[in-house]
């Protein structure tokens, strides 16, 4: 029980230290654009149900239309995601037509060979699936006027539908949110999401790009993210405004789910940032210290001793902190509400991030129709 009593006392902590970064990172209101030409990169794989919707947004932004570039680029899409991209005027380019026998990441290949060919210095990349809002790109645009990042790390949330499934996510994904946003605004960012992600070409090109993780399946924005701050004179910045939310949907199925998090916890052995492992290290070893103490209390142990007020008082704590670092968060995404479901999921939470450190050692899942490794 030391052992929990420390870690729970670290967490609190921790929590109390992501918080301050949150609070440190001001709103950003202005949304006087400058004339910087813009390029929107969107890799799609069978999105026929999903990229006339995206792009009918792109196209009626509030920014002016010479002033940015649409380009989809088809990753040997089945269906007719190209065929519809083409019918609204944006450039579409094939990854068949430079990429000949199979590759392990077709997302990074589709990103790099866009980045080559397109216009602007300011790209902004976001996934065939999402919604942005109207002022997406001059909010982008005047950030960059202001501020003159070389990495812009920007908010995706899921969009809300009463079932548990959907709501799980939504919670367990506006706390990945907060993380990014909060170890960006104490400059010490670990995470990122190419849903909703924006750099310069300059940077893009100087860092090397993918170029370090190309035979990595997924992790484009994390690993890319890892290259640019190798580099302490590029600046990387968190764009807090509620006009360039990017909205997508979560997995509608279990088994979705699940793919998805192997997917995405598969490639943190990989990771080389020191704070990000210490990060995931200590999130785990602190869940499984939780369910171990748990599961031993309450079926091997006497409940009425120290041992059970113990464990149920750094498990309210634990419950406690996480609430008050996320009722922010959760206000600027308007979804305060969700939070009272947060209590209940907790002990759901925890067993399900000690079995993702198992499940991340498979390497094998499928995507997007495609077996991965």
């Amino acid at each position: 029980m030391v052992i929990l009593i420390i870690f729970s006392s670290v967490f609190v902590v921790l929590i109390l230290f992501l918080n301050s970064g949150w609070h440190k990172i001001r709103e950003h209101k202005n949304a006087q654009f400058g004339e910087a030409f813009i390029s929107v990169l969107i890799p799609a794989r069978n999105e026929q149900y999903n990229i006339g919707e995206l792009l009918k947004e792109i196209i009626a932004q509030d920014y002016p239309a010479n002033l940015y570039e649409i380009i989809v680029i088809d990753d040997n899409s089945t269906d007719k995601t190209a065929e519809i991209a083409r019918s609204y005027g944006v450039k579409v380019i094939s990854l068949s037509d430079y990429v000949f026998g199979n590759i392990n990441s077709y997302k990074k290949k589709a990103l790099e060979i866009a980045v080559s060919e397109c216009k602007g210095n300011i790209i902004v990349t976001t996934d065939a699936d999402c919604s942005v809002r109207p002022k997406w790109l001059s909010v982008i645009s005047s950030f960059y006027k202001i501020n003159d990042p070389d990495l812009v790390l920007m908010p995706v949330v899921f969009r809300r539908k009463n079932n548990f499934l959907n709501l799980f996510q939504f919670l367990d994904f506006m706390s990945l949110q907060a993380v990014t946003a909060a170890t960006a605004g104490l400059n010490i960012p670990v995470m990122a999401n190419g849903a909703n992600l924006s750099f310069k070409k300059t940077a893009f090109l100087n860092s090397g790009g993918y170029s370090q993780s190309q035979n990595i399946a997924s992790g484009d924005d994390m690993f890319f993210l890892h290259s640019i701050s190798k580099n302490r004179n590029n600046k990387i910045s968190y764009l807090k405004s509620k006009n360039v939310i990017v909205t997508t949907d979560a997995c509608p199925t279990i088994k979705s789910f699940l793919n998805q998090r192997i997917r995405w916890a598969s490639k943190s052995s990989s990771y080389k940032k020191w704070n990000i492992k210490l990060l995931l290290a200590f999130i785990y070893l602190y869940n499984f210290l939780i369910l171990s103490a748990g599961i031993y209390i309450f079926c091997f142990h006497n409940k009425t001793n120290f041992h059970l007020i113990t464990f149920l008082v750094c498990f309210a704590a634990k419950i406690f902190i996480e609430i008050i670092f996320l009722i922010p968060v959760a206000k600027f995404f308007n979804s305060l509400k969700t939070l009272w479901l947060l209590p209940f999921i907790e002990p759901l939470h925890i067993l399900y991030t000690v079995a993702l450190g198992f499940l991340s050692f498979k390497k094998t899942y499928v995507w997007k129709g495609r077996k991965v490794s």
